[in-house]
């Protein structure tokens, strides 16, 4: 018969073997853990769940691996920014181009030789087609390349290179000083876009503007001299969601605006909208 003192004895050591079991149990599943797949918006730093997506799709809105991004078809088209007529689609130097009978990898690069802006760079593109709703996002360091292929959403989904748009942007509150952003309080920073077999090219600033409303007599302006802006769109009718070209002046402007005059027509007389494009 086991005396009290063994009997607690006994006790003491089931509980220690018990709590080594735990403990080495706890280790163990610690382990496993850690060897699972982060989630989505967790691995990437991207919120690729705040938009819908197609159900059961390949092509769906989500992330992908080949390149931190999120990128594919939503499920509906996303709305302007509130309280805008337009806003801006593609801010791009050159012109984007690609080849879908083909895998190819695409660049962006962008530059921006200012320490006002802090942080990452929000990139997106976008398709110029209303009827396809088609998004890529990432976030990117101001002067860096970034790389993707074509073929997990955009050779699929046969997306035109002329129907692509593609920019970076910042918002205001990452700006400490000398640039300033828009009314949309963003500052556009174009990227340039090569491919593969491709070598970038900077010979134009090619910026794409989109109404959310049918808007008529519709006046652009380019103010990279600011003293002297230049009339670059006069329009009767814009129809809503339809893209508009603007090929700006990129050499030593003295403003990155671009300001779009809403005339009487509309009922806004003198209201304007200014966009803030890098130069």
């Amino acid at each position: 018969m086991l005396q009290k003192n063994d009997r607690s004895n006994q006790k003491m050591l089931f509980c220690t073997l018990c709590a080594l079991r735990n403990v080495k149990s706890t280790a163990v599943a610690l382990i496993l853990f850690s060897l699972l797949p982060l989630s989505t918006s967790f691995a990437a730093g991207l919120n690729c769940e705040k938009y819908e997506g197609l159900a059961k799709s390949d092509l769906n809105y989500k992330h992908r691996d080949n390149g931190e991004r999120c990128e594919g078809m939503l499920s509906k088209l996303l709305s302007a920014n509130s309280g805008s007529y337009f806003h801006v689609k593609s801010a791009v130097y050159g012109q984007v181009d690609y080849d879908l009978d083909s895998d190819m990898r695409l660049f962006v690069k962008t530059e921006i030789n200012d320490a006002s802006v802090k942080g990452k760079l929000e990139l997106i593109g976008e398709s110029l087609n209303v009827n396809l709703h088609y998004r890529l996002y990432s976030q990117i360091d101001p002067n860096s390349t970034f790389s993707w292929s074509n073929s997990d959403v955009i050779r699929q989904q046969q997306l035109a290179d002329d129907e692509f748009g593609i920019l970076a942007r910042v918002h205001g509150s990452n700006i400490a000083g000398g640039l300033r952003a828009g009314s949309d309080k963003y500052l556009y920073v174009p990227v340039v876009f090569y491919n593969e077999n491709t070598k970038p090219n900077t010979d134009s600033l090619n910026v794409t503007l989109v109404s959310a409303n049918n808007i008529s007599d519709v006046e652009i302006f380019d103010d990279c001299k600011a003293a002297n802006p230049e009339l670059i769109v006069s329009t009767d009718y814009i129809y809503a969601n339809e893209p508009i070209l603007l090929k700006l002046n990129s050499d030593n402007c003295d403003s990155t605006n671009v300001t779009v005059h809403l005339p009487s027509a509309n009922n806004n007389a003198g209201e304007k909208q200014v966009f803030s494009i890098l130069r």
